[in-house]
């Protein structure tokens, strides 16, 4: 699903030896830093490449990590906190006794994991969530007058998602039946205009076995799938958007060509377009009917979600009623979900390169990849190379002024994250 919750691995600890984790310093008031972190965790890793072998340690669960801290084994932790909500340590951050860190040093995002084999599945799971947001925007509230009512057609797009909020509560209720107020930090908040640009990690994208390639799966096990067709070129379909900031479409375009240099090794040219008017449902019907391979510009909604797979957004348009929000993204078919996922991995891939400061001259800081089969272990660079990175894409269609940007920044400052698509509810 989306993500429902965002976190990070931050720094829990005494106060003084917390400043000098986040600042990476070993010396001086700092010589007695001593780390603790669970083994075998993306934390572990963060800090096992960061600091020498001398200054952390490991323990073996997270309640041994909190005592290793109460019984002073390290002076820091680094874990979420989601992690310590609860917790003594959690109270230790309350009376003052630690102090828990102001930033994040990994992204963490949460969500609900499905079947990739159970699109329609998926997609109600996912809906869910989003339901549960936008209820909180709408100030919808739990109400069990109106649970149970609403159509009981189990058809995805005409379910009743607002008994979710009706019957449960809202994606607010739902956070404080758990947690404290001051849990709720801001980047797990309604938005309200500020930046989203947000990549999700890549994970481990040089091990193959996270797409089971080798399971026998039709679906998944065999690379030349990515082979979009015999002519050796990729179909994008283009949905044709006006925007008073500048060209969204131009920008549509560029990720095109950037999933063609992906594809065809850095051979940006190697596309057919084919533009749509945005109302025009014969995009849709292109895509599902196999006449175009990928859709760029295409509007995320719950109807169409049905048949589709969205990546994650690039842009966002505030609609002619000034509340609701267009959310574009690239779009896929829903029966191939290793497509998909290469597709969505480029769209991250210009994010991903912002957030690292890797420019188009400088595309060959991306990393390599074997996850989609060594014949695309350059595509990242490759895509880079053509695109460059998203403010680079996005300055060449919008100009540098950052005036009216709003949601179409990097979300550096951890600010709000939670948005849905617009939902009919009653």
């Amino acid at each position: 699903s989306v993500p429902y919750y965002y976190d990070g691995m931050r720094y829990v600890g005494i106060e003084k030896f917390v400043t000098c984790a986040e600042e990476f310093k070993r010396f001086g008031e700092c010589k007695s830093l001593m780390i603790c972190t669970v083994e075998a965790t993306t934390h572990y890793d963060y800090i096992s490449s960061n600091f020498p072998s001398t200054v952390h340690t490991t323990a073996p669960s997270l309640d041994a990590l909190k005592d290793m801290l109460v019984n002073g084994a390290c002076n820091v932790i680094a874990t979420e906190q989601l992690q310590i909500f609860n917790s003594d340590i959690e109270e230790g951050v309350a009376n003052g006794t630690y102090v828990l860190g102001g930033k994040a040093f990994t992204k963490e995002p949460l969500a609900v994991v499905t079947r990739k084999n159970d699109r329609e599945w998926s997609d109600i799971v996912n809906w869910v969530v989003r339901a549960l947001i936008h209820g909180e925007k709408k100030g919808l509230k739990r109400d069990m007058s109106l649970c149970g009512q609403g159509n009981n057609n189990l058809v995805p797009f005409d379910l009743a998602f607002d008994n979710a909020v009706y019957c449960v509560g809202n994606y607010g209720e739902i956070f404080y039946t758990n947690f404290d107020r001051r849990d709720r930090a801001p980047i797990n908040t309604i938005n309200n205009g500020t930046p989203m640009i947000y990549a999700i990690p890549h994970g481990n994208i040089n091990s193959r076995e996270t797409f089971d390639l080798d399971s026998g799966d039709e679906s998944s096990n065999d690379v030349a799938r990515l082979d979009i067709n015999e002519n050796d070129f990729l179909r994008c379909g283009v949905v044709s958007i006006e925007d008073s900031r500048g060209d969204l479409t131009g920008l549509s375009v560029d990720y095109c060509h950037a999933l063609a240099a992906a594809l065809f090794h850095g051979n940006s040219a190697a596309l057919t377009l084919e533009f749509f008017a945005e109302d025009d449902y014969n995009a849709i019907d292109a895509l599902l009917n196999g006449t175009i391979d990928v859709l760029a510009g295409s509007q995320v909604n719950l109807e169409t979600d049905v048949w589709l797979q969205f990546s994650t957004p690039y842009f966002y348009q505030n609609a002619e009623n000034g509340d609701e929000v267009k959310v574009f993204a690239l779009a896929t078919r829903n029966d191939d979900t290793y497509f998909s996922s290469f597709v969505h991995s480029i769209m991250l891939t210009t994010v991903y390169a912002q957030e690292s400061g890797i420019t188009q001259e400088s595309n060959r800081g991306m990393p390599l990849i074997s996850v989609f089969g060594t014949e695309y272990s350059w595509a990242m660079r490759e895509a880079i190379a053509y695109s460059g990175s998203y403010d680079e894409m996005y300055h060449k269609h919008f100009g540098t002024s950052p005036l009216q940007r709003g949601r179409n920044q990097l979300n550096i400052n951890e600010t709000s994250q939670l948005l849905s698509p617009s939902m009919n509810f009653r």
